[in-house]
């Protein structure tokens, strides 16, 4: 059953490349249908993935956010969520990667922020998550409150929210070029 609603999800997305490659210079009304159909299809793939999600059918999830992405490829909330999806399959390599995506395609959104720098945090990669977190917070200083709120639920440590703070204040130092 599995294998086959996967089946004929992929054969809708290569369906719909097919008619978008094969109508896209047709006439407007052409193209409104086709934009029309993809939005009912991704909306439908993107509800039955965070649907998976929820349920804790990760390996359901997954594929479904997969599938999204490779029509939506810098859409932040299934990047985000299918990072999260790894964590809970215990693939943090590829969670750091769909995190990160998720971060550099919004980088003032805390939330993809704080999961970057905790999944590094956590695995002892304190130079990464500090460099995120500082970079973070050279960018974007009225974003803090929503850090720290991350910091007094327990997610991140304060003294490691502090020192990124901090560092976030020091100036690069200025080469001297000498002609």
């Amino acid at each position: 059953m599995n294998e086959n609603i996967q089946n004929q999800s992929l054969k809708k997305i290569d369906t719909l490349k097919l008619l978008s490659d094969r109508f896209a210079g047709e006439s407007d009304e052409v193209r409104q249908r086709l934009a029309n159909y993809e939005k009912d299809l991704t909306f439908k793939l993107i509800v039955e993935a965070d649907v998976y999600f929820n349920l804790e059918a990760f390996n359901e999830a997954k594929f479904r956010y997969e599938l999204y992405l490779k029509i939506y490829p810098s859409a932040t909330h299934a990047n985000y969520q299918l990072g999260t999806t790894f964590v809970f399959l215990d693939d943090l390599t590829k969670a750091a990667h769909f995190y990160l995506l998720a971060h550099e395609t919004e980088p003032s959104v805390t939330k993809y922020l704080v999961a970057l720098v905790e999944l590094h945090y956590e695995n002892e990669q304190i130079e990464l998550a500090e460099k995120y977190l500082t970079n973070y917070l050279k960018n974007y200083r009225d974003n803090k409150d929503a850090v720290l709120s991350a910091v007094f639920a327990g997610v991140l440590p304060y003294s490691f929210f502090k020192r990124c703070w901090k560092l976030s204040f020091q100036i690069s130092p200025i080469k001297v070029v000498k002609n």
